[in-house]
């Protein structure tokens, strides 16, 4: 096994493996691997954390194939942990011996596993509630006045006119019903003059006195 390691080549290959696989195979130690992470809100129940990927480590036997460079850093990280509890691999991050052989890992805040994954801000509830009831507040009146009213407005209107024309209408036919039923002689005589010449009366009277 090689005593010099070169750290910039090992975390060159593990990156491009983690891109490529999402697991980097550590033998007979375990693999790291790419985990996505859905939104979720922190304990306070006030701040939402956005999804995001997790690079973690998987203690134990790890099936794949592996490269003679990951068979080295696994056995070195092994020597380490066994001797002093803890396994530094500068530029990706430090594995540690918590105890009766459990090991943990802690990722190097600047090794970029996952290039094509963007970072999202988390957001805090306290700091935008506030400012959203205010914009609604503002909108809801002018959206209401703009639009609501005017047209409520008009369709009063409407009805109002529509009743209106259907009043007059019913009362004009009352009251050509009744004029028909006092002045029954009347209208007759003045429909016959209307709907017939003189000569065609004078025609008619004949033959009603034949």
């Amino acid at each position: 096994m090689s005593t010099v390691m070169d750290f910039n080549l090992i975390c060159s290959q593990i990156q491009q493996l983690l891109i490529k696989n999402e697991r980097v195979v550590l033998p007979h130690t375990g693999e790291l691997v790419v985990e996505a992470t859905p939104a979720s809100f922190m304990d306070d129940g006030k701040t939402i954390l956005p999804p995001c990927k997790k690079l973690l480590f998987r203690q134990g036997e790890a099936e794949g194939k592996y490269e003679q460079w990951q068979e080295e850093l696994s056995g070195r990280i092994r020597e380490e942990l066994n001797s002093d509890g803890v396994s530094q691999v500068p530029g990706l991050g430090t594995f540690k011996d918590d105890g009766e052989g459990v090991i943990s890992f802690f990722a190097d805040p600047d090794f970029d596993f996952a290039p094509d994954s963007f970072s999202l801000e988390a957001i805090s509830l306290e700091v935008n509630e506030p400012v959203k009831p205010q914009v609604e507040e503002k909108l809801a009146p002018a959206i209401g006045k703009e639009k609501k009213v005017p047209q409520s407005m008009e369709q009063k209107r409407k009805v109002q006119k529509w009743v209106v024309w259907s009043a007059v209408v019913v009362i004009l036919m009352l009251v050509l019903v009744l004029f028909v039923i006092l002045f029954k002689e009347d209208f007759m005589e003045l429909l016959k003059r209307i709907l017939y010449s003189k000569e065609e009366l004078e025609i008619m009277q004949k033959w009603a006195s034949q």
